[in-house]
C-alpha cells in the first residue's frame, strides 16, 4: 500500500521583462541569476531529515485548437512525508516567502489541491526518459576514456630515474568521473518553445531532494583524490633527461581530475541534492526533442562553463546523457518519488554520485525562466515593476484594494480618515480599473456610515451603489436620477441661504456657462457668443430672479424674463435692499425690449436666452430646475452623513445637458462646503465627494475647492482617463499639488512621464504604460507622512449579487418619498409660475 503523502505546489503566473525588473546589464542579471538559484538550492538541502521533494516541472499541453499556441506551465510542486502532513501549511507559506524574496522577477501563484493534482499528472502518461550526467571511466596514464587497458608505461618518467629499479607496473584501476553539466546562461527561451511545438503532450521534471555523502561514497572520492595525486607527483629526474620525459599532458590530466574529484567532494560533503531529471510524454518523443531538452541543463561536451573554477577543465565537463528509468516511472512522476537509475560500470561507492549535486551545480538544472520580453503562452511577461507595500500603512479607513507584491496575496490597503482629506486623484485608461476603485471606496464608506456623494456620468456605477446599500443604511440615501421623471427631485440652482451664497451661486453659473461655451465653440469664438453684455444681462437678471428669498425664482422664470414682455415686473417691488439691483430695474430694464428685434437680426432676448434653452427645454432637467424648494439639502446631506447618489444619465440627456446638471450640482455642494465655515471644527462631520470624470465638471472654482475643502471636513475622490483632458493648467497644478494619494491605473506615454516625477525612481513611465487591467501604482501618506509608492489591485466587489433588483427597488423607493415629487404636482408648479401664456409658448 502507498504511503500517505502531503503534496503542494505554486506555479509561475508572470515573467517581469528584464526593463521590468531594474537590470541595464543582461549578463550581469543573468550571472545574478543563477547566483540566486545556488542560494535556494542551499536552503533546500540544509536539512536532509525533514525528507522534503521539490520538483520544478515545464509542461506543454496540447491546445485545443492546432492553430493556437500551446500553453506552457512552470510549476514548483512540493512533497512532504506522511509524518509532517501538518507542518504543509507553515513549510508553503514558508517557501512562497523566500521564494518571492529571492526572485523579485516571479510572481509566484499557489495551487488549490485540484490544481496540484492536474500537475502531478497533466496529461496519461505513457513514456518517461531520464537524463543525467556523463559519466566516464579515465586511465591516468593514457589520453583516453572508457573502459580501456592501460598502457605499458610509468606516468611521468620515460627512463627509470637514477636509483630506481627497472619494472614494468601495475595497470592503472579506472578513475570513475561524473561530468558536470555546464549551466547556459539562458536556457529556457528555445526549449520552453521546442515544447509547445511538440505533437504530445510533454512534462519535463527536474526533482530533488536533500541528502548528505554515505560512508562509502566519502571513501571513493576520497581514494580518488589520492589516486589523482600520484599520477600528478612531478619528479625532474635527472637534468639531462629531454622535456619529454616528463609526460606533462599526463600530469595536467591527473591534475585536472584531481581538482574536479576535490570539488565534488567538499561541494558535497556540507550537504548535497539527490535530483533527478525526466521527461515524461503521452507519445514516444525523437531523439532531436530530447536533445533540445536536454540542452536546457548543459552546453555539449567540451563546451565552455562559464563557472568553471578552471577553464582548461571544460573538456571533463557538459553534455548529458540519456538512460533506462526502473519500472513504476509514470507512477512515480505522479507521485514526486525519487529512484536512481542504475549506471553501468559504476564502482562500489558511486551509484549516487552521478545524481549528487551541490547547489552551485544544482543551479544549472534546477532553474526558473530567467526575466524574458517574450515567452510562451500560459507565462505572462509582466512589463512592469512591482513593489509591496510598507508596513505602516494604516490598519483602519476606507478600503482601496489589496497590495501586491510578486504573487503574494497582499494586505487589504486602507486610507486613514485623516489622509483622505487631503483627497484622492486616480487616473487611468478607460476599463483599467478606475471604476472598480471608486465601487470599493464607496461601498467601504456607506458600510462604515459615512456621508457619501457620488456623482456617476454614466450611470453603470450608480446602479451598481444603489444595488449594494446595507438594509441599515436604506434610509440614508439620497437618489438624484434626471431619468426618473415620474417622481423629479427638485433642485432650485437659484435658492440660497445667505447673501454670500446668493452670489456666489451667481458667479459659478457664469463661470458653468463660459466653459460650456469654451468647450463648444473654443477659446477663440467664445466671445462672438458672449461678451460683456451676455454676461451683464444673466448676472443681473439672476440677481432679479433670487431678490425673493421666501419665493425664490427658478432656472425657468429666469429665462421667462428673456421671452415673455415685462416678466421681470413680477419681482418688483424688491424684496431685497440692493442697490445695484435697483438701478438695474429702474435705468435698464425700463428701457430694454428683449423681444426687438436687433439691427442684425435675433432680438436680445433670444441673445441671451438661446444660450438656455437646452437646460430648460429638455423634459428631464426641465422637472428638476422649475422646482421653487428644492427638495435636497446639500447641507443637511453633509451633516447628517447621508448618502448622496446621482446619475448624470449621459447617454440620455446628451453630454451638454449632463454636464451643466453636474456642474450645477457640485456649485451648489461648493456653496455648501463653503457654508460650514460658521461651524465649529469639531462640528464639521467629515464627507466625501466622489466624481469620476471630474474634468467635465470642473470650472475655474473648482481649484478653489481643491484647496479650500480640506479645511471644512470634506475630502475629494477625483478620476479621469489622462491629464489631458484637463485644459486648464491650474486645475492641473492643483491637482497634483493638493493631492496626497495617487493611483495610476495604466497610461498612455504622455502621462506616464508626467507621473513618473511624482513615483519615480520606485516606478519609471514604462512601468505605468504597461499595468495590466485592475493593477495600479499608488503613492499616499500615513498620517500625514510620504510613503514609499506601491503596487495595488483593486478589489472585486458590488457586483452580482442576487438580490440586487430588490435592494435598488427598495432603496430608490424610499428615497423617492422623502426626496422627490410626483410628476403632476411639478408639472402644476410650472404652470402656475409661468402663467398660461408662457406656459403655451413653450409647448409650441
Amino acid at each position: 500500500m502507498t504511503p500517505a503523502v502531503g503534496f503542494f505546489g505554486c506555479r509561475v503566473a508572470r515573467i517581469a521583462s528584464l526593463r521590468a525588473t531594474g537590470w541595464t546589464d543582461e549578463g550581469r542579471y543573468l550571472v545574478d541569476l543563477v547566483s540566486r538559484h545556488t542560494d535556494l538550492l542551499a536552503a533546500f538541502i540544509r536539512r536532509p531529515e525533514q525528507g522534503v521533494v521539490y520538483d520544478l516541472r515545464f509542461t506543454a499541453s496540447l491546445a485545443g485548437d492546432p492553430t493556437e499556441d500551446v500553453p506552457i506551465q512552470a510549476v514548483l510542486l512540493g512533497r512532504v512525508p506522511a509524518d509532517r502532513i501538518s507542518e504543509r501549511p507553515v513549510l508553503v507559506k514558508s517557501l512562497l516567502n523566500l521564494l518571492h524574496a529571492t526572485f523579485p522577477e516571479l510572481d509566484l501563484e499557489e495551487l488549490n489541491p485540484e490544481e496540484v493534482d492536474r500537475a502531478r499528472e497533466p496529461f496519461p502518461i505513457r513514456h518517461v526518459i531520464g537524463i543525467r550526467r556523463r559519466c566516464l571511466l579515465a586511465q591516468l596514464d593514457t589520453v583516453a576514456f572508457g573502459a580501456i587497458e592501460a598502457r605499458n608505461r610509468t606516468v611521468g618518467f620515460a627512463t627509470p630515474s637514477e636509483g630506481a629499479e627497472t619494472r614494468t607496473p601495475a595497470p592503472s584501476p579506472p578513475l570513475f568521473h561524473v561530468c558536470s553539466f555546464s549551466p547556459r546562461l539562458r536556457p529556457h527561451d528555445s526549449v520552453l518553445n521546442v515544447l509547445g511545438g511538440e505533437a504530445t503532450p510533454i512534462s519535463v521534471s527536474v526533482r530533488l531532494a536533500a541528502t548528505q555523502l554515505l560512508p562509502r561514497e566519502l571513501m571513493l572520492l576520497e581514494r580518488q583524490i589520492g589516486h589523482c595525486e600520484r599520477y600528478a607527483q612531478v619528479s625532474l629526474g635527472q637534468t639531462s633527461q629531454a622535456m619529454e620525459s616528463l609526460m606533462p599532458t599526463l600530469r595536467e590530466q591527473a591534475r585536472q581530475h584531481q581538482e574536479h574529484q576535490a570539488r565534488m567532494l567538499y561541494g558535497l560533503r556540507p550537504g548535497a541534492a539527490e535530483m533527478t531529471i525526466e521527461v515524461a510524454s503521452k507519445s514516444p518523443l525523437s531523439s532531436l526533442t530530447v536533445e533540445a531538452i536536454g540542452s536546457l541543463f548543459s552546453a555539449p561536451a567540451g563546451g565552455p562553463e562559464p563557472f568553471a573554477f578552471n577553464p582548461s577543465m571544460n573538456y571533463l565537463a557538459g553534455g548529458f546523457d540519456t538512460c533506462e528509468l526502473p519500472p513504476g516511472a509514470a507512477e512515480r512522476f505522479s507521485r514526486l518519488e525519487i529512484l536512481l537509475p542504475t549506471v553501468p560500470g559504476t564502482p562500489e561507492g558511486g551509484e549516487r554520485l552521478p545524481f549528487l549535486f551541490d547547489p552551485r551545480e544544482g543551479a544549472a538544472a534546477f532553474r526558473f525562466p530567467a526575466a524574458s520580453d517574450s515567452l510562451p503562452a500560459g507565462i505572462e511577461v509582466r512589463g512592469w515593476r512591482l513593489q509591496a507595500a510598507p508596513a505602516n500603512l494604516p490598519r483602519q479607513g476606507v478600503v482601496l484594494g489589496r497590495s501586491l507584491g510578486h504573487g503574494l496575496p497582499g494586505h487589504i490597503v486602507h486610507l486613514s480618515a485623516d489622509d483622505r482629506l487631503r483627497h484622492v486623484y486616480s487616473v487611468g485608461q478607460t476599463g483599467t480599473g478606475k471604476t472598480s476603485l471608486l465601487r470599493s471606496m464607496v461601498l467601504s464608506d456607506i458600510e462604515a456610515g459615512e456621508g457619501v456623494c457620488l456623482i456617476d456620468p454614466h450611470g453603470d456605477l450608480y446602479k451598481e451603489i444603489l444595488e449594494n446599500i446595507p438594509p441599515k443604511r436604506w434610509n440614508d440615501v439620497v437618489a438624484l436620477d434626471p431619468t426618473d421623471t415620474d417622481w423629479p427631485v427638485g433642485l432650485n440652482l437659484l435658492e440660497y441661504s445667505s447673501e454670500d451664497q446668493r452670489h456666489f451661486l451667481v458667479q459659478e453659473l457664469l463661470g458653468i456657462m463660459t466653459r460650456l461655451l469654451h468647450d463648444e465653440y473654443g477659446s477663440q469664438a467664445t466671445g462672438q457668443f458672449a461678451g460683456p453684455m451676455f454676461y451683464q444681462n444673466v448676472r443681473m437678471n439672476l440677481l432679479l430672479a433670487m431678490s425673493r428669498p421666501d419665493d425664490p425664482g427658478t432656472l425657468l422664470e429666469f429665462h421667462a424674463i428673456f421671452q415673455s414682455p415685462d416678466y421681470w415686473k413680477r419681482w418688483l417691488p424688491l424684496a431685497l435692499e440692493d442697490a445695484q439691483l435697483r438701478f438695474w430695474v429702474d435705468n435698464v430694464l425700463t428701457r430694454t425690449d428683449y423681444l426687438k428685434p436687433g439691427s442684425d437680426g435675433p432680438s436680445l432676448g433670444s441673445y441671451v436666452s438661446s444660450k438656455f434653452d437646452s437646460f430648460v427645454f429638455d423634459p428631464m432637467l426641465r422637472l428638476l430646475f422649475a422646482q421653487k424648494r428644492s427638495t435636497i439639502h446639500f447641507d443637511e446631506i453633509m451633516d447628517g452623513g447621508k448618502i448622496l447618489l446621482v446619475n448624470l444619465a449621459k447617454g440620455l440627456l446628451t453630454e451638454t445637458n449632463s454636464r451643466f446638471l453636474g456642474m450645477v450640482l457640485l456649485a451648489k455642494l461648493q456653496a455648501a462646503v463653503m457654508a460650514r465655515a460658521r461651524k465649529r471644527r469639531d462640528e464639521r462631520r467629515p464627507f466625501y465627494l466622489y466624481v469620476d470624470e471630474f474634468q467635465s465638471l470642473a470650472t475655474s472654482s473648482f481649484v478653489g475647492l481643491l484647496s479650500e475643502a480640506r479645511k471644512f471636513g470634506v475630502g475629494m475622490v477625483l478620476a479621469n482617463q489622462f491629464l489631458t483632458q484637463v485644459e486648464d493648467q491650474r486645475i492641473v497644478d492643483s491637482i497634483l499639488g493638493n493631492a496626497g494619494t495617487l493611483i495610476c491605473f495604466r497610461l498612455g506615454q504622455p502621462d506616464a512621464k508626467a507621473m513618473e516625477a511624482r513615483l519615480s525612481p520606485t516606478f519609471l513611465a514604462s512601468d505605468l504604460q504597461n499595468l495590466p487591467n485592475f493593477h495600479a501604482c499608488v503613492a499616499t501618506l500615513a498620517r500625514g507622512d510620504t510613503l514609499r509608492p506601491f503596487s495595488m489591485r483593486t478589489l472585486y466587489r458590488g457586483v452580482d449579487n442576487p438580490e440586487a433588483e430588490r435592494v435598488r427597488r427598495e432603496v430608490v423607493g424610499r428615497s423617492r418619498a422623502r426626496n422627490a415629487r410626483p410628476r403632476i404636482e411639478v408639472e402644476a408648479e410650472i404652470a402656475k409660475s409661468l402663467g398660461t401664456q408662457e406656459q403655451a409658448e413653450v409647448k409650441s
